[in-house]
């Protein structure tokens, strides 16, 4: 494993930790980067949606999540919506959550 591998698992580790989650939610992290190819989600948007999860339970209720084009803020809220707050229990089984995205390109 690369040294950036090796950084990549002991942060998703300690937020995991932090987190309190289910082993179910470390299962799917592994299933999704092992195949990173073909969910197009990589281990920095799954730490991010970590942190971003962290501040939701934390009781941060209002956020901005800035970042460049094609950094992985769509991978990371996909990731966040559909198995971080699941996990953690913050979303339930019928309730949906609206995200508000901009672009302030000029081109």
């Amino acid at each position: 494993m690369t040294a950036y591998q090796n950084h990549w698992n002991a942060e998703i580790e300690i937020l995991l930790n932090q987190l309190d989650a289910p082993i179910s939610l470390a299962e799917n992290i592994a299933d999704t980067v092992h195949n990173s190819k073909r969910t197009g989600i990589f281990p920095n948007q799954i730490i991010n949606a970590l942190r971003i999860g962290l501040s939701v339970k934390e009781g941060n209720q209002n956020m901005a999540f800035v970042a460049s084009m094609q950094s992985g803020k769509s991978g990371t809220v996909y990731f966040l919506c559909n198995y971080v707050l699941p996990a953690i229990g913050l979303v339930n089984k019928y309730e949906s959550i609206l995200f508000v995205t901009s672009m302030r390109d000029t081109d």
